[in-house]
């Protein structure tokens, strides 16, 4: 009996081999993920997931690895050919070359002297809206620096005053402006300004601005989020308007610079009920209104005219949510691109019927969730060729291009 039970235990030599024949496979298994990853993200016109909706082609290039721990902002510039990003916590901006069918390549990272808010194009040069880093915040104010398409800095940071938010840039009767948008006091340090906006000229050549008038909005809640600028030209009339959203309190207001040098506010109106917090606005010209879509797409977008009149809120059609018989909203559709910050997905939506779709982005080697920052977007004149920038809080960019037909609209937002 004793014999019987020594001859079925297993020997401890065979044990081990098992075990380390186990870890060996494991390893080898991680390292064969690594590889075919790698090849599909880093590798030239690597497709990692072709699909084709509502007559658009997408072509899903992968998470392509910056070596940056975190990335708040991405935009596009120089026609689409190079895309800027920013890492907030190191400090850094990077530029990379976008080609259509390729996965995008690193061009150059750059040390920020600050710390980056907020990125703009400005032709074939990008524009970095900064705050100074550390304890240097309280004592001076933010600035913005300017580099051309190969990451080189031009000139001396530009100060704009304090805790500045957004800037962006206007062409305007043969005229350039820059319109920029400050937190002030809204931010909690009493001895700053108020929340403003401010209207300013601005020379293309030295990169310098000069302010011809700002307005101030109230100190009690009107925190800044956002802006978007507004140029008309109606029977040979030009209007410039800017549209601002506030958070703590939420409102907008509109701002009337038609006039660079009197800039003034035609109208305050609270958030509509049940619209979520802005994150990116589109602009509907069928209708004349902006739709400002919400971070959480679970709640509704607000609608706000273009004449100032008071806000309401629009239905969003989801991907899974393919309508039939036209329900919804009738007239020319509203698509566009948006993320689910929180989901780690991007999707086409729209403000009645569509063929849209929803497709997750997935983390380091294809494995895992993501929660996506921002998105960026450009598209050619003819709308066919599409790029498609998306970063997530880890630091990753994730590629995709796509070929449409020009008479489905792709609206693409700020």
């Amino acid at each position: 009996m004793q014999d019987e039970m020594q001859q079925s235990a297993t020997p401890p030599d065979n044990v081990t081999f098992r075990m380390l024949l186990g870890l060996l496979s494991f390893v080898l298994a991680g390292f064969i993920a690594f590889y075919a990853q790698k090849a599909l993200i880093k590798g030239p016109g690597k497709v990692v997931m072709p699909f084709n909706a509502g007559g658009e082609g997408w072509m899903i290039h992968g998470r392509q690895r910056t070596g940056l721990q975190r990335a708040d902002h991405a935009e596009f510039f120089d026609g689409g050919n190079r895309l800027a990003m920013t890492c907030p916590r190191y400090s850094v901006v990077t530029i990379w070359e976008t080609p259509y069918d390729h996965a995008p390549v690193n061009r150059r990272n750059v040390d920020l002297q600050g710390r980056p808010v907020g990125l703009t194009s400005l032709g074939d040069k990008i524009v970095v809206l900064q705050r100074p880093p550390g304890d240097d915040r309280h004592i001076k104010p933010g600035f913005y620096e300017v580099f051309d398409r190969e990451g080189t800095r031009i000139g001396e940071p530009v100060e704009v005053g304090w805790e500045p938010d957004e800037i962006e840039f206007v062409e305007r009767d043969g005229k350039s402006y820059a319109l920029i948008l400050f937190s002030g006091s809204a931010e909690g340090e009493s001895n700053r300004g108020a929340p403003s906006l401010m209207v300013a000229s601005f020379d293309r050549e030295k990169l310098t601005f000069e302010k011809l008038s700002q307005v101030d909005f109230e100190t009690d809640g009107e925190d800044p989020l956002h802006f978007v600028p507004l140029v008309e030209t109606v029977e040979g009339k030009t209007t410039a308007k800017a549209l601002v959203s506030f958070g703590r309190k939420p409102g907008a207001a509109w701002v009337d610079w038609t006039d660079p040098a009197a800039a003034k506010i035609t109208s305050r109106h609270d958030w509509p009920q049940g619209a979520g917090e802005p994150a990116r606005y589109f602009e509907d010209s069928s209708r004349m209104r902006f739709v400002a879509v919400p971070a959480d797409l679970s709640q509704k977008a607000a609608a706000l005219p273009f004449d100032g009149g008071p806000p309401s809120t629009v239905w969003i059609s989801k991907p899974e949510e393919q309508r039939a018989n036209g329900s919804g909203e009738k007239g020319q559709d509203l698509r566009f691109l948006a993320i689910d910050h929180e989901k780690g997905t991007i999707g086409r939506y729209g403000s009645r019927l569509g063929v849209y779709f929803s497709i997750p982005l997935k983390g380091q080697y294809g494995f895992g969730a993501v929660r996506l920052t921002d998105i960026a977007v450009y598209e050619d004149a003819a709308k066919q060729h599409r790029k498609v920038a998306v970063i997530d809080r880890s630091g990753g960019l994730h590629w995709i291009s796509g070929l449409g037909n020009a008479t489905a609209p792709n609206t693409v937002g700020k």
